[in-house]
């Protein structure tokens, strides 16, 4: 019975849930953006040994606009952050950065100053020096995106504010391939398979106005359109280039500094274990017997899933149609190269009748 309504609520579409929420009919959960309905269980009491820092640091590293931080989420992220009791025992910082660059478009690199304190990095930029400039892998909206993200999390630091409009703000951003609905249907006459609202900077004044309850959207742009924004890009650089090991891929995640998802990506399904292992070999020392622990941690799966092997039939006959058909694309080659061969060096009827002048 139970564990049945959580994988059932493991399955739903967050850009669905979010969707549900725009008739304004049920005030959303706090911890998912537009979710109008309660989480299906409950958070258990459970007590933590006082004077212990029992959270858990989870750390992001991604970009705005990249598919795979986005399908991260909305369909790993989401469901880990929302899971009864998780909120209680984490401390979940994103980073999106992952592959832009500082640039120098003529004016000189920027001058700054890094301080580091505990797990945080402060960056300070020097009064002279130029403002900085970035280039992203997914153009200039994502470098946008990233600081808007940046600044929300830096602004309003409660993940209870904070984590909605993030989500909100990926979930509605067009990533690489994707186009806004209606232009997909107007201009291809295809329908989107993920559809999206436009780009970062478009959709994300939407999302604090819908989801960041207590936020000015004002104090937002002037971080965005300031020195500040230019800083917190700047210290994600600084947190991104000090990995080890370096980041390989996005999504990267880190949980109380140990990579979740490298060797292996598909780990990154286990992130609600993760956490809550980590949380236990916390609290383990100071607990006689069994750790009391959120419920939430005793449903997520203990394994990251996976496709079964093709039968030995079946991949000999995909290798065989593999080989038919590179055959057939070389003979169609050889065949148009000789034409056209032939075709150049054969003489003309013109050529060959002795009476044309």
């Amino acid at each position: 019975g139970a564990s049945k309504v959580v994988i059932g609520a493991a399955t739903n579409s967050f850009e669905s849930r979010l969707a549900s929420n725009q008739s304004g009919q049920e005030k959303p959960a706090p911890f998912l953006a537009g979710d109008g309905q309660p989480p299906p269980l409950q958070p258990v009491e459970f007590k933590t040994p006082k004077g212990v820092d029992y959270h858990v640091d989870v750390e992001v590293y991604m970009e705005s606009q990249d598919p795979s931080s986005q399908i991260f989420t909305e369909w790993v992220l989401v469901q880990v952050v929302g899971a009864p009791g998780l909120l209680d025992i984490i401390r979940l910082r994103m980073i999106p950065w992952g592959q832009a660059k500082l640039v120098d478009v003529g004016k000189g690199m920027p001058v700054y100053t890094v301080e580091q304190h505990g797990n945080m990095t402060n960056v300070t930029l020097d009064p002279t020096s130029p403002s900085p400039s970035f280039l992203c892998i997914h153009g200039p909206s994502e470098c946008e995106g990233n600081v808007w993200i940046s600044c929300v999390q830096e602004l309003y630091p409660d993940i209870l504010q904070w984590f909605r409009v993030t989500t909100c703000i990926q979930a509605r951003s067009c990533a690489e391939g994707q186009a806004p609905t209606e232009d997909a249907v107007a201009h291809t006459g295809s329908i989107s398979q993920h559809p999206c609202q436009g780009q970062p900077h478009e959709v994300a004044p939407r999302c604090v106005r819908e989801f960041g309850e207590g936020m000015e959207l004002a104090r937002i742009q002037g971080c965005i359109h300031s020195r500040e924004g230019s800083e917190l890009l700047l210290r994600n650089m600084e947190e991104t280039n000090a990995l080890d090991p370096p980041a390989r891929y996005l999504p990267w995640v880190r949980v109380d500094g140990h990579v979740l998802n490298y060797p292996n990506r598909s780990n990154v399904f286990l992130l609600g274990k993760a956490i809550c292992d980590a949380y236990v070999d916390k609290i383990q020392p100071y607990v006689n017997g069994t750790v009391p622990r959120p419920l939430a941690c005793y449903y997520f799966p203990s394994d990251p899933p996976y496709l079964p092997k093709l039968p030995g039939a079946n991949t000999w006959g995909i290798s065989l149609l593999w080989a038919i058909g590179g055959a057939c694309f070389v003979s169609g080659v050889l065949i148009l190269v000789c034409w056209k061969y032939h075709s150049s060096v054969s003489p003309t009827k013109a050529d060959d009748d002795p009476d044309t002048p």
